[in-house]
């Protein structure tokens, strides 16, 4: 995207790792035991998935977020996700939304929706990449392996 620098190349120095930013800038980042810290957080390394690699499991999320208090509403919207990996390299998976409240005034409302999706996956340069059977924009996200777990993104891959 023209103008977003928040990238760049990284080198790791005695010091620690050294950021080096698309504008110029650089900033290091001082050696923890395993990794290195960032402010309050610690980075440590992780393993990118072999490419090729297959997967057998799910990873799913849920989100709720309820109306301000005092806006004349009450209720909330939520929305769920669920993705099951297969090792025949085949995925399928579905996303639900809602919205519900009522009003302080008397009334209300309710909206729902669903949507499902399936396809292949490869695992290549550390990335998943999803190819929609529909035909539709594949997405990629980062596959690797932490602490025994396999985290697709920011969420780990249920084996169970």
């Amino acid at each position: 995207q023209a103008g977003v620098t928040e990238f760049g190349v990284y080198e790791n120095t005695r010091r620690g790792l050294k950021l080096i930013y698309a504008d110029g800038r650089t900033e290091t980042l001082p050696t923890a035991e395993q990794g290195w810290t960032d402010g309050d957080a610690t980075l440590e390394p992780v393993e990118p998935l072999k490419d090729g690699a297959r997967i057998d499991g799910t990873v799913s999320s849920f989100f709720y977020s309820g109306f301000s208090p005092g806006a004349g509403i009450s209720g909330g919207v939520s929305s769920s996700s669920f993705t099951e990996f297969r090792k025949d390299g085949t995925y399928s998976g579905s996303r639900q939304t809602g919205a519900s409240g009522g009003f302080d005034t008397g009334g209300g409302f309710a909206t729902s929706g669903k949507r499902g999706s399936d396809g292949r996956y490869e695992i290549k340069d550390g990335m998943i990449i999803r190819y929609p059977s529909d035909g539709s924009e594949p997405s990629r996200a980062m596959i690797v392996r932490y602490n025994g777990d396999i985290m697709i993104g920011n969420k780990p891959l249920n084996t169970d």
